[in-house]
């Protein structure tokens, strides 16, 4: 008997237990899979049209700027208009830096990245120092003090533009089918998001957005209106920002109060709070169509728990949510909406906005001239008091 005749039961066994033992792990690793499997289905249009036109059409393809703009259309049809991919080099971040920096407010400009990038100036405001040094909309900056944009890389370029005010940076610019050589002089100011002023007997302030400064400067602006019989808070065209300095703006007008974060996990994930209201005095709070976010949580607490508090303009935004970020496999960030808020015993106001109490429609272009009605109704029901 030879050793196969002998063992022939034991071989047997061996053969189905592995046969077995094969069909199980491709089941269970199609299972783990399934996603992947399931999403290269769907998109191997993609490949398709990108095999198309690299055959018959365009030979350089752009895949990392198409990838995530597919990426970042994918989730806001899917999701919302606030969830989105950030690539590891973080260009939105730059970009926000610089066109939210006291250079780029003070000399009027405003950056994005081009296609091939380098710096594309996507508005320069006439009137501007910008403009009168001879910078145009368009305009992209292939050079900065003679180092190539594009080699350097757009995230390490562009935040040169920032620099003390009254200091010289050289630029070479495209324009068209031209280039040319500009020396630009930084303006710079102190960004401060709040302004104030006596309108009469009334304290006007004015917040523009919301900062870890803005709570600290209506502090000061209460301080210096204290002799005001009566006060505006402007939150007109105001998108919100910092949800804690906004809660801390509020609590100079509110009793207590609370702000909740209900996640969509099912977690109460944190809990803000008002307590005594600094200012007595009767209120009237300016909203409109562009007061969001963080404002319309200002002007919710306010509704609910200030003194003789009034919204006069337009029913607000409507954007009652916030947003998570997520690390991904390869560096960078998604930011995805995480739940909504809610303000004391009010429901979440998000995709309804905040309805005014005294409805007064105006063009928000008329906000600040002697045409704004808005301001006017906010006096007279002040000074009616």
């Amino acid at each position: 008997m030879n050793f196969i005749e002998k063992y022939r039961t034991h071989i047997m066994i061996c053969i189905i237990a592995l046969g077995f033992g094969f069909f199980g792990g491709w089941v269970l690793c199609g299972y783990e899979n399934r996603d992947v499997i399931k999403t290269g289905e769907e998109f191997a249009l993609f490949s398709e049209c990108r095999r198309i036109v690299e055959a018959d059409g365009y030979k350089d393809f752009n895949e990392n700027d198409a990838l995530e703009t597919a990426l970042n259309s994918y989730l806001e049809k899917g999701v919302d208009k606030y969830t989105r991919y950030v690539s590891s080099v973080g260009i939105e971040q730059i970009i926000e830096g610089v066109n939210m920096s006291g250079v780029a407010v003070a000399s009027g400009f405003q950056v994005g990245c081009s296609a091939d990038g380098y710096i594309l100036l996507t508005e320069v405001t006439e009137g501007k120092p910008a403009y009168e040094q001879g910078l145009r909309c368009g305009d992209v900056i292939l050079e900065i003090n003679g180092a190539d944009v594009g080699k350097e890389g757009f995230s390490n370029a562009a935040p040169r533009l920032k620099g003390k005010d009254g200091t010289v940076i050289s630029f070479l610019i495209q324009r068209g089918e031209q280039e040319l050589c500009i020396d630009f002089i930084r303006s710079n100011v102190i960004l401060k998001n709040v302004e104030w002023q006596m309108v009469g007997d009334v304290g006007y302030i004015a917040v523009e957005s919301i900062d870890w400064f803005s709570d600290g400067y209506l502090s000061v602006a209460i301080n210096e209106l204290e002799s005001a019989n009566s006060f505006i808070l402007d939150l007109r065209n105001n998108l919100g920002g910092v949800t804690d300095a906004g809660v801390n703006i509020a609590d100079n007008f509110c009793g207590k109060n609370t702000v909740r974060q209900m996640c969509f996990n099912g977690v109460e994930m944190a809990v803000l709070r008002t307590d005594e209201a600094r200012v007595d005095k009767p209120v009237v709070v300016l909203i409109n169509g562009k007061t969001a976010s963080a404002a319309e949580i200002i002007t919710a607490l306010m509704k609910q728990s200030g003194y003789d508090v009034t919204l006069v303009g337009e029913r607000t935004f409507g954007k009652g949510i916030f947003q998570r970020p997520a690390n991904v496999s390869d560096g960078g960030t998604l930011w995805y909406t995480a739940g909504t808020y809610t303000v004391g015993d009010w429901e979440c106001y998000h995709g309804v906005g905040i309805p005014p109490d005294i409805e007064v429609v105006m063009d928000s272009e008329m906000i600040g001239t002697d045409r704004d009605i808005q301001m006017q109704k906010a006096l007279d029901i002040l000074r009616a008091k």
